[in-house]
């Protein structure tokens, strides 16, 4: 294949390509490549980073003193970086590349967060597990997972005073879609899911004596609904196969939707029953993914730019907290998104707190130079600038120089830009090239250039 489809394809279901592989790739066709893409991400291994707290802690229960109370908040903080760092490793250097990407969608997606690192460690285990499987179990699996029954207050809903919470959540971001559905359908989706708690291992139970039993009018439908029927009900109206389809089309294809093409995408992905790797086959085995207006077209969310970086020249930080500094200054914090709606995706991530930042990363990590911090909360600059003002690195290009050895000094500058810049145009004509007796140096100081372009930050 083509080197710009190699990246391309790498960069929209994963976190940009591994340069050492670029000379075996490019020797397989799409089908071959298509089906190493799949072949890779079919195992799963679960983050075991979080202790499972007692039971007065997980359910929030019981008399705890001051002192317990600060312990436990300390203990949750500390594993909550670490699982930020853990998963942040795994999207770069795993070969399970569209697995891990997939995650990333649906933590965007059913986009949640609650102080509890064990909870959280369940949650993004189940959006990874299930990342490639079938979107019908997936919603179901969330539905009554721990952290989402704390983040939307469904704990808290009761046949006497229902939550709406989670059931508006449901219908606007799960399904249907904002403007499908009236007000009265939420008050009597958010009966069916009375009653739905989980117990100190964060298994899922039905609390009999909050749960409604009552006749509920929902979408045109009457019955004695449980939870499960309504979403199952959803499922099965062809809107919510559409909604779906269409966000994942601007957030992996392009973010000027063809509505011929979600469409038709819809249609396959409803068919199959919600099989969402058929929906992935069905895009990237395409002729037209491919096309030029979909190449180089998309602003490189936060972890992308991070993660293609590393993943690219081997990085690993002396101190891996520095990567937590660089999302919360980027806007794009693993494991906690922004609120219920997830993150912006496209222009929203660049602004002045943030250009000057990501054009000067590269640098800041291959050269182990001071970075300027321009961050909407000063406080938290404050808090980790002096720390993280100058990362230390540790940086592995030896496959890349291995790769350049044998090319023509007047052929460098083309193909380094072919490897690291997805948008098609002039850049390596018009980039210098710095002349020195050493070609790794020569290599080095292209490289460097090239992540310094604004045309880096797209993908």
């Amino acid at each position: 294949m083509d080197i710009r489809h190699i990246a391309h394809v790498s960069w929209r279901f994963g976190f940009g390509p591994d340069i050492s592989e670029f000379p075996r790739l490019e020797k397989l066709n799409k089908k071959e490549l298509i089906t190493e893409i799949f072949h890779r991400s079919y195992s799963f291994e679960p983050l075991d980073i979080a202790s499972k707290p007692k039971a007065s802690l997980w359910r929030k229960k019981g008399r705890l003193s001051k002192a317990q109370r600060i312990a436990f908040r300390k203990i949750n903080l500390e594993e909550l970086m670490d699982l930020n760092i853990a998963w942040v490793n795994i999207l770069t250097f795993s070969k399970e590349q569209l697995r891990e990407k997939m995650a990333l969608f649906w933590h965007d997606h059913f986009a949640c967060f609650v102080p509890y690192a064990y909870a959280m460690q369940l949650h993004i285990n189940k959006l990874r597990k299930m990342a490639l499987g079938n979107y019908k179990e997936l919603l179901h699996a969330i539905a009554k997972d721990p952290a989402m029954l704390e983040f939307l207050s469904n704990v808290n809903n009761k046949k006497d005073h229902p939550n709406e919470n989670f059931a508006r959540e449901l219908l606007e971001l799960y399904t249907l879609g904002r403007g499908n559905y009236t007000e009265q359908d939420i008050k009597e989706a958010a009966r069916a899911f009375t009653g739905w708690r989980y117990d100190e291992e964060g298994n899922f139970y039905v609390d009999e004596k909050d749960h409604d039993f009552g006749e509920k009018q929902f979408l045109g439908k009457t019955g004695n609904f449980t939870g499960e029927d309504i979403i199952n009900i959803l499922l099965n109206d062809r809107r919510t196969a559409t909604f779906i389809t269409r966000k994942f089309y601007l957030y992996f294809i392009n973010e000027h939707p063809d509505e011929k093409k979600i469409e038709t995408l819809a249609e396959v992905f409803y068919n199959s029953g919600y099989d969402i790797s058929r929906l992935i086959r069905e895009v990237i085995e395409s002729e037209w993914f491919y096309e030029e207006e979909n190449i180089g077209t998309k602003i490189k969310s936060p972890l992308e730019l991070i993660c293609g970086i590393r993943r690219a020249f081997g990085i690993e930080f002396k101190d891996d907290k520095a990567m937590l500094f660089a999302q919360r200054i980027l806007g794009q914090v693993l494991g906690h998104p922004p609120n219920v709606a997830g993150w912006k995706d496209g222009k929203p991530w660049i602004d002045t707190s943030t250009l000057l930042f990501r054009l000067k990363l590269g640098d800041a990590i291959l050269l182990n130079s001071n970075i300027e911090i321009q961050d909407k909360d000063q406080a938290e600059t404050q808090r980790l600038g002096n720390r993280f003002r100058q990362f230390e690195a540790k940086t592995d290009m030896k496959y890349l120089f291995a790769m350049m050895a044998s090319v023509p000094e007047d052929q460098i500058k083309k193909m380094l830009t072919n490897y690291f810049i997805q948008p098609r145009n002039n850049l390596a004509e018009a980039l210098e090239i710095k002349t020195t007796e050493y070609r790794e140096e020569l290599i080095f100081h292209f490289v460097l250039q090239l992540l310094r372009q604004p045309e880096y930050q797209l993908c």
